[in-house]
């Protein structure tokens, strides 16, 4: 769909028809359940060593280097793909989050900011995994399990692999505006 081709991960949309030949959008919002079991889920490496654990907040697991942040205005520290270790988040946080290839925070539960968020962007999260940001090190390699909420020494020797198919869908309506002609 457009909304797909624009923002770049699945979105689901919902039309109304006022007459025939003519839809109008009425709300748009991110798939936030295609991340489930069978897509990156299962353990990390069972033999890697669990150097924290919290809540399995957003499924997937991710390897990379950590990078810890204590507040939003140290965003800027953060690379592209690197695992982000905080606190906790607000949306401050977003423009770090978007950049992250996995989210770890200290405190929180399925509803809190980075779980939601973590979840409508695809990005793995494991949350309330204790003193993280003690623990853990800038630059550490890590994998982070966000269907089981581990984060574990090293990366896996073998990465699983994720592919998301999404049914095409085709609707013909015409010229569309959001004005009535």
């Amino acid at each position: 769909t457009a909304t797909t081709e624009i923002y770049t991960f699945p979105y689901t949309t919902l039309f109304r028809s006022i007459e025939a030949g003519k839809a109008w959008l009425v709300q748009a919002r991110p798939i936030t359940t295609l991340y489930g079991a069978g897509a990156g889920a299962g353990p990390a490496a069972p033999e890697a060593e669990v150097l924290a654990t919290g809540l399995p907040a957003a499924p997937g697991v991710v390897s990379g280097r950590v990078r810890v942040l204590h507040n939003p205005q140290e965003g800027g520290r953060l690379v592209n793909g690197e695992i982000l270790v905080a606190p906790m988040t607000n949306p401050d946080w977003l423009p770090a989050i978007r950049r992250s290839g996995a989210l770890v925070t200290e405190t929180g539960g399925m509803t809190c900011h980075a779980a939601i968020v973590a979840r409508e962007l695809g990005v793995p999260c494991v949350v309330g995994a204790g003193n993280v940001t003690e623990t853990l090190r800038d630059g550490q390699l890590v994998t982070v399990d966000g269907s089981n909420g581990t984060v574990t020494a090293g990366q896996p020797a073998a990465a699983p692999q994720v592919s998301v198919v999404a049914a095409p869908v085709t609707v013909s309506v015409g010229e569309v505006t959001g004005t009535k002609i």
